[in-house]
């Protein structure tokens, strides 16, 4: 029994040892902490991931960690990293390695800047740089007054802590002061955060977001973080200075109501004049003949274009945009000539020059099969020719697939941001290498598409494809498996199969198109029709999004009433 009550006596010993222990630690970690919150911890030690021994970049109230440091040159010019510029300001800037050249795009402009070089070009013409463009390293870099001239950039020198501090000299500053004799800058919103600096009575700050009872400051020399609101006093709003603003002449009016737009397939220059090429279809507005094709990795551009044609057109009041094709939509080739600024730039002037050879009113790029890498090409390339052909009074769309996630490389919001209309091909749901049947163009499918695009590109730049075409679809069971293939038809060749099939067609509702099915010789025949229907209420999605118009692949295909039809929706 005694043998047992020490053993307790013991035990109970060793848990009061604990307790003591664990009482102290908490005390222990108590003070700590709470000195710690009294505590003054230098920036230098805090943020131990900058290097202090060189310049860090502040951008208003954010220190850019991880960014390539500001260079500071022997007349006392700070250069910025171009990658700095890319990340936090314009997006668009454009490095060429190879060419050592750096390319800014607006919606009417394109700046080229070789590194070292005082002259530039804006679009065609030469003008003179304060001081170059200069490489570090490998890296390119801007000065400081071109970016002060240029983005409005408010560029200092803060010795204090090596730092650089960039400010937007076009958005509005709240300024303050510090009420108190002393108060506390603190990292963090809250009264358990080390304090940065301990501030003084009258000292200026700029003012940021409130976060409950602490609001972010940036001090004089350019230490970011919280003090507490009720510090703060004598706060004045400072106004930025009025943004760059490009003009250029607006689009003229094509035509009364929404846009009719035909894209015409010509193969060879003699089917230009060919005379069902010549006949002026009812509140037709644009065509879109297939004349201009990217020939090599040169930018040498194949031309079938006939300037009678556009003659003609013209005198019946309707509008040419010339296709431009990246050769039969080759990817390969596309890659070579796509990727090099040189080049970029000859395919511009070769098709500004067939362009006004030709006497037309716009360029349709069809740039089609564009690898995934080679998607920020597509979009430089898109970005600078845009400028150039507006220059020229041309007026500029893209072809686009629906929005999917194979072609989200091509990036429509991007480039709808300096293009006047993006033509949505929104057909070929199921085409010529589908594995099972189905609609060309399903109104669910072809609405579901409208309403993607709508999302990065605003609606009076859209202009919806629509297909004239159709497919049979032939299901044979080989082996076991089904087989599926099919050919494309016309709108009337299309109906005349079935009808010398004696096929009873019926309404789908689902596709929004007339269907029908036959047997014959062990193997099913489908076909989802396109016809006056189905185009009329694809055709009504213009009005229903208030888009700006629909364009049809391709001429030829339509049945006669297709124009009467689409008058009626567009015109009326």
């Amino acid at each position: 029994m005694r043998k047992q009550y020490r053993k307790q006596k013991k035990n109970n010993f060793f848990m009061l040892t604990v307790i003591f222990v664990c009482f102290i630690t908490i005390v222990a970690y108590k003070v700590i902490t709470t000195v710690q919150n009294f505590k003054q911890i230098p920036v230098e030690q805090y943020r131990t991931n900058l290097d202090f021994k060189h310049e860090n970049t502040v951008l208003e109230d954010t220190i850019l960690e991880g960014e390539i440091s500001p260079v500071i040159n022997d007349a006392n010019m700070i250069y910025i990293p171009l990658d700095v510029i890319k990340k936090q300001v314009d997006q668009y800037i454009f490095w060429d390695a190879e060419e050592q050249k750096v390319i800014i795009t607006t919606p009417f402009k394109v700046y080229q800047f070789e590194i070292g070089q005082l002259n530039y070009k804006e679009n065609d013409r030469v003008s003179t740089l304060k001081t170059p463009f200069r490489v570090f390293g490998k890296e390119p870099y801007l000065p400081q007054d071109f970016l002060t001239e240029f983005y409005k950039l408010d560029i200092h020198i803060v010795e204090a802590h090596h730092f650089v501090t960039i400010d937007f000299l076009t958005e509005n500053k709240i300024k303050g002061k510090v009420v108190p004799k002393k108060c506390n800058l603190r990292y963090e919103p809250n009264k358990k955060s080390p304090i940065e600096k301990k501030l003084v009575e009258g000292e200026s700050l700029v003012i940021y977001e409130q976060s409950g009872e602490y609001t972010k400051v940036r001090t004089e020399d350019a230490l970011i973080g919280y003090v507490l609101t009720k510090n703060i006093t004598k706060t004045e709003e400072i106004k930025g200075i009025e943004k760059n603003v490009e003009s250029s002449p607006p689009l003229k009016p094509t035509s009364t109501g929404k846009l009719n737009v035909v894209w015409d397939q010509i193969l060879k220059v003699e089917q230009n004049q060919n005379p069902s090429k010549l006949i002026a279809r009812k509140g037709l507005d644009v065509l879109s003949p297939t004349w201009f094709s990217v020939s090599d990795e040169q930018g040498n551009i194949k031309s079938i274009a006939d300037k009678a044609y556009v003659d003609w057109a013209h005198a019946n009041n309707i509008k040419v945009w010339g296709l431009l094709d990246n050769n039969g939509f080759d990817g390969e080739l596309t890659h070579k000539f796509l990727s090099k600024t040189k080049v970029r730039e000859k395919i511009i002037a070769n098709i500004v020059a067939l362009a006004k050879q030709n006497n037309v009113d716009g360029i349709n790029i069809d740039f089609e099969s564009v690898k995934k890498e080679d998607g920020m090409y597509y979009v430089e390339f898109i970005r600078e020719l845009s400028p150039i052909l507006r220059e020229n009074g041309l007026v500029v769309s893209v072809d686009m697939y629906v929005p999917k996630e194979w072609t989200s490389h091509y990036g429509r919001e991007d480039i709808s941001k300096v293009i006047d209309y993006l033509m949505v091909m929104a057909y070929d749901e199921h085409w010529s290498t589908s594995t099972e049947s189905g609609s060309v163009a399903s109104i669910n499918w072809v609405t579901e598409g409208l309403e993607n695009t709508i999302k990065t590109t605003p609606k009076e730049k859209i202009i919806l494809g629509v297909p004239y075409y159709t497919r049979l679809w032939k299901e044979k069971l080989e082996n076991g498996e089904v087989t599926v293939k099919s050919e494309a038809y016309g709108m009337q060749a299309g109906a005349n199969i079935l009808n010398d099939h004696k096929v009873n067609v019926v309404w789908d509702e689902a596709t929004g198109q007339y269907y029908g099915s036959y047997e014959k010789d062990d193997t099913t025949y489908k076909m989802w029709l396109e016809d006056e229907r189905s185009i009329a209420l694809k055709a009504s999605l213009v009005e229903k999004y208030d888009i700006a118009g629909v364009s049809g692949w391709k001429r030829g295909l339509e049945k006669e009433v297709v124009w009467d039809t689409l008058y009626q929706v567009l015109k009326k």
